[in-house]
Formats: C-alpha cells, sequence, structure tokens
C-alpha cells in the first residue's frame, strides 16, 4: 500500500464542536494519521471510502462517489459543506445512502477542492465511537 499523508483534517465531537480550523501540517502527520484511524476501528465503527469521482460541485458543497476501501464497508460517496458558522456541525454518516458528510469553513474550500480534485488516491475515514458520542472524519490523499 502506498504511504498516505493527511493533507486536511476534520474532527469534531459530536457533544461540542472543535473551534480550531483543520490543520494542513503534513511534516507531524506522514503515517501516524492512518494508523490512528486503523486503530480507532477497535474503539467504534470505521468507515473508508476512496473516492474516485466528482458528483457536484458548488460554492457551498462537494459530492464524491466512491467504493468501500475496508471490507464489509458501507460507506460509497461524501458531501463535503462549507460553512462561515464558528460551530461547525460534527461529521455523520448515513448508513441508508452511505453517505459520509463533512463540514469545513468556507475559507479551506479551494484547498480541500483541490485535494478532491487530484489525480490521486483519495480517502475519506470516518470514525464513531462504540456509545455514538464522538466522531472524527479524516480526508487523506496518497503522496
Amino acid at each position: 500500500m502506498k504511504r498516505l499523508r493527511i493533507d486536511l483534517t476534520s474532527r469534531y465531537q459530536t457533544t461540542q464542536a472543535m473551534l480550531s480550523s483543520p490543520s494542513t501540517s503534513t511534516a507531524s502527520k506522514q503515517d501516524g494519521g492512518l494508523r490512528t484511524a486503523l486503530s480507532l476501528g477497535a474503539s467504534g465503527a470505521l468507515e473508508v471510502v476512496r473516492i474516485t469521482k466528482q458528483l457536484s460541485s458548488s460554492a457551498t458543497e462537494l459530492v464524491f462517489v466512491g467504493v468501500p476501501a475496508r471490507h464489509g464497508g458501507q460507506a460509497t460517496s461524501i458531501q463535503v459543506s462549507f460553512t462561515t458558522e464558528v460551530l461547525r456541525p460534527a461529521p455523520r454518516f448515513d448508513p441508508s445512502t452511505g453517505r459520509i458528510h463533512l463540514f469545513y469553513p468556507d475559507r479551506d474550500h479551494p484547498e480541500v477542492q483541490g485535494l478532491l480534485n487530484s489525480k490521486r488516491n483519495r480517502f475519506c475515514y470516518f470514525w464513531r465511537s462504540i456509545k455514538g458520542g464522538h466522531t472524527h472524519a479524516w480526508l487523506l490523499s496518497s503522496q
């Protein structure tokens, strides 16, 4: 498997959205992000989708389809919404549609779109704690 790096990170808790913006520092996250995501599978539900094709794009939203990248996975698409709100909603996964929904600050739109439109292998990881009280989502790209 190719080495992956986190280009954009979106981490939230359902009880309180974090105020800090998604981190874009890749030097400290090489390899660690993938290991962290995989280890979270032991403490909750982990969905991984390999992003393959863009369905739609607007000033406030991007929608991509993909394929489950984990055995038994249900995730088949992602929806990225951009907001000016300080407190962004927590990421969520709808098992009935197979869609992971992420939220980013409006200022990150060009960077997120650039990552998702690249020709690299792109992935979205979504984790929900066993009790469902916490969620995290990551966008990853191959180097």
